[in-house]
C-alpha cells in the first residue's frame, strides 16, 4: 500500500472520529426532548450542580453555604425555642435553619442590589430612638436601666447614649458586639427592603367598601358535603393499565428506596434515682462500661462479637438508617435525633465500630453489619398505594358526574349514596334491668332500672349519632353568617366566599374542593349591612386592609424568589 492511499484512508478514519465525536457529545448532552447517555444531564449541569460537602451544605443560586455558615444559623433556631416549642425536634430545627439560610440570602442579593447597608449613624440613630423590645428586655433582666418597678427606664437609656457614657459591662461587651453586628448586617437592612415593599400597596375605596359590605353582611345557606373517601369501592372501576401508567410515570418520585445501612447497636441506659447524688455515681459507672465496650469492640482489640462475650451483653437492636432527614433517619424517637450516628453510618466501611455515642436514652455503640444500595419498590408491592391513590380521584370523578352531568337532585344523591336509617325500636333491652341500669350510668342518667322517656331520648340520639357517622352525604340547613365569614360545615373557605360575592336567593353555587370533601352551596336569602360605613371604621378597615397586603406583598415575593431559585441541597450528606 503506497503512501497516498494510506493518506486517503487516514481522511476518512479521521472524518469518522469526528462524527462520532459529536455524536457521543449529543448524546452526553442530551437533546431537547431530554434524551442522552446520561438520561438528559448536560455536562455544564453536572458540574454546576456539584457542591462539596465536605464544605458546604448546599447552594442558593450562585451562594455556596458554609457548613459554619450553618451551624451558627442552626445554633440560632435552638436558641429561638419558646415554651410552645419544648418538645420541638432536632429536624425541626435543621429544617428551619436552611429554610432561613434560604431566605437570607435572597433577601442579601436584593439589599446588595439596592444599596440598603446599615451605616454607623443609622444604627446609632435606630438604638436611640426605637430600642427593640429583645433589647430592652435582655437590659432589664441584667439590671441596665431598670426602672424601681422592674421597667425599662428609656429616659436614662436615652441620655447615657446622647452623652457618650460607658455603661455595657465587660462582660456583656462581646454580647452587644455581636447584637449590634446582627441589626446592622440583617435586621435594618430586612426591615428597609420589606418597608420598600409594603410602600407597594395599595387600596381603593371600593376595596374597602367591599370589606365592610363582606364582614357586614347575612347569608342563609343550605351547604351539601360529601366524604367522597367513603365512596364504595364497588362503584369504581380501576384497570390494571392506569396502575402500570402512574407507577412508571411516578416511579423515581414516590416508589424509590434511598440507600441505608444497616447497623446493630448496643445501649447503656441512662438510670434515673430519687437520690441525685446517686444518680450521679451510678451514670458515671454506665459511662465508664460505655467507654471500656466501645475500645474493646474495635477491629484492631477484642472486636465486636467478642467484646459483646466478654462483657456479657447483647445487642440492644439493629437499624436501618438512611441519609436524608425523613422519618427520623431511621433512628428510634427515643433516642433522639443525633447526625453523628448518621455520619458514622454513611462515613464507615462495613464491620466499623463506632465510639461512644450519647443519644437521649443513654450511651450507644454501634457496629455496621450491612449497606443497601438504593433501589426501587417493586410494581407488586406498590399496587395497593396506587390502587388506593387512582381510586380517590375517582370517586371524586364520580361525585362530580352526578352533580353535573346527571343533575341529581341533593335528596337522590343522599337517597343513593347514604345507608339506609336505622330502625331504632321503642324499648331496645325488653325489661332487662340490669343493662338498663348500665345504660342509663353510662349516659347520665338515672340508673333506676326503669326504660322512660329520658331513656329512650337519649337511645335514639346515641343511634342516629352512629348513624350520622356512617353517612356519605350531609345536608346541613340555614346555616348564617357574613359573606367572609367562617361556616359550620365549611370552615372559613375564599372560594365560597367569591361565588357568595356574585351569587342570589336560591342559586347553587359551583363544586368546592376543601378538606378532603365536595361541597356545593344553595344560597337561601343574603341582606347587606344594616347601616351605611362611617369616616371612622373605613379609616380602620383601610388600614387593616393595607397592613395585611404589606405583608403579603414581602412574603410573596421571597416565596416567588424561593421557588425559581436554582437551589442545591445537600445537608444530608454535609452534617
Amino acid at each position: 500500500m503506497n503512501m497516498t492511499t494510506i493518506r486517503e484512508k487516514s481522511k476518512i478514519f479521521l472524518w469518522i472520529c469526528l462524527i462520532g465525536f459529536i455524536l457521543s457529545l449529543v448524546g452526553v448532552m442530551g437533546t431537547a426532548n431530554g434524551g442522552g447517555f446520561l438520561g438528559g444531564a448536560s455536562l455544564t449541569s453536572m458540574f454546576s450542580s456539584n457542591v462539596n460537602s465536605d464544605l458546604y451544605v448546599g447552594r442558593v443560586n450562585d451562594k455556596n453555604i458554609s457548613r459554619r455558615a450553618f451551624s451558627i444559623e442552626l445554633q440560632n433556631q435552638r436558641n429561638s425555642q419558646n415554651q410552645f416549642q419544648i418538645s420541638t425536634s432536632e429536624q425541626y430545627y435543621i429544617g428551619r435553619a436552611w429554610e432561613a439560610l434560604i431566605q437570607n440570602t435572597i433577601t442579601k442579593n436584593k439589599i446588595d442590589e439596592l444599596n440598603l447597608t446599615t451605616q454607623d449613624e443609622e444604627l446609632k440613630s435606630y438604638l436611640l430612638n426605637t430600642p427593640p423590645k429583645p433589647l430592652q428586655d435582655f437590659l432589664v433582666q441584667n439590671n441596665i436601666f431598670k426602672t424601681e418597678d422592674d421597667n425599662f427606664d428609656l429616659t436614662s437609656y436615652q441620655n447615657a447614649i446622647n452623652k457618650n457614657i460607658s455603661w455595657v459591662p465587660d462582660s456583656l461587651i462581646n454580647v452587644f458586639t455581636n447584637y449590634e453586628f446582627r441589626l446592622k448586617s440583617n435586621e435594618i437592612p430586612r426591615s428597609k427592603l420589606q418597608h420598600l415593599y409594603s410602600m407597594l400597596s395599595t387600596v381603593s375605596d371600593n376595596e374597602v367598601y367591599e370589606e365592610y359590605n363582606q364582614s357586614n353582611s347575612k347569608c342563609n345557606l343550605d351547604i351539601l358535603s360529601i366524604d367522597y373517601k367513603k365512596i364504595p369501592d364497588e362503584l369504581i372501576e380501576i384497570n390494571e393499565q392506569e396502575l402500570e401508567n402512574y407507577y412508571e410515570k411516578n416511579l423515581e418520585e414516590k416508589f424509590t428506596i434511598p440507600e441505608t445501612v444497616v447497623v446493630d447497636y448496643i445501649l447503656f441506659k441512662n438510670i434515673t434515682n430519687d437520690d441525685d447524688s446517686l444518680e450521679v455515681l451510678l451514670n458515671e459507672e454506665i459511662r465508664e462500661k460505655a467507654d471500656d465496650f466501645a475500645f474493646n469492640a474495635r477491629e484492631d482489640m477484642l472486636g465486636f462479637e467478642s467484646a459483646l462475650e466478654v462483657d456479657s451483653l447483647s445487642i440492644t437492636g439493629t437499624l436501618e438508617l438512611t441519609e436524608k432527614f425523613d422519618n427520623n433517619s431511621g433512628l428510634p424517637i427515643s433516642m433522639g435525633y443525633n447526625r453523628s450516628i448518621i455520619r458514622f453510618a454513611f462515613d464507615n466501611r462495613v464491620n466499623t465500630v463506632s465510639d461512644k455515642i450519647n443519644t437521649k436514652e443513654g450511651h450507644a455503640v454501634f457496629k455496621i453489619s450491612d449497606k443497601k444500595a438504593a433501589s426501587f419498590k417493586s410494581y407488586e408491592d406498590s399496587k395497593a398505594e396506587i390502587s388506593k391513590i387512582i381510586s380517590e380521584e375517582l370517586k371524586k370523578d364520580y361525585i362530580f358526574k352526578l352533580i353535573n352531568e346527571q343533575n341529581l337532585s341533593w335528596s337522590e344523591i343522599e337517597k343513593s349514596l347514604n345507608p339506609l336509617p336505622p330502625t331504632i325500636a321503642s324499648n331496645p333491652f325488653l325489661g332487662e334491668t340490669d343493662k338498663i341500669k348500665e345504660f342509663q350510668t353510662n349516659n347520665g342518667l338515672e340508673s333506676d332500672g326503669k326504660w322512660g322517656p329520658a331513656s329512650q331520648k337519649k337511645y335514639e340520639e346515641i343511634e342516629l349519632e352512629k348513624y350520622n357517622k356512617t353517612k356519605l352525604i350531609n345536608v346541613s340547613k340555614s346555616e348564617e353568617g357574613p359573606i367572609n365569614g367562617s361556616f359550620r360545615s365549611i370552615g372559613k373557605n375564599y372560594q365560597l366566599i367569591g361565588y357568595l360575592s356574585v351569587m342570589k336567593d336560591g342559586d347553587l353555587s359551583n363544586i368546592i374542593e376543601s378538606n378532603n370533601k365536595i361541597y356545593q352551596i344553595k344560597l337561601n336569602s343574603i341582606s347587606g349591612p344594616n347601616e351605611m360605613i362611617d369616616e371612622e371604621k373605613f379609616k380602620s378597615i383601610r388600614k387593616r386592609l393595607l397592613n395585611s397586603i404589606s405583608n403579603s406583598i414581602f412574603n410573596n415575593w421571597i416565596e416567588y424568589c424561593r421557588k425559581n431559585a436554582d437551589i442545591v441541597d445537600v445537608r444530608h450528606k454535609s452534617i
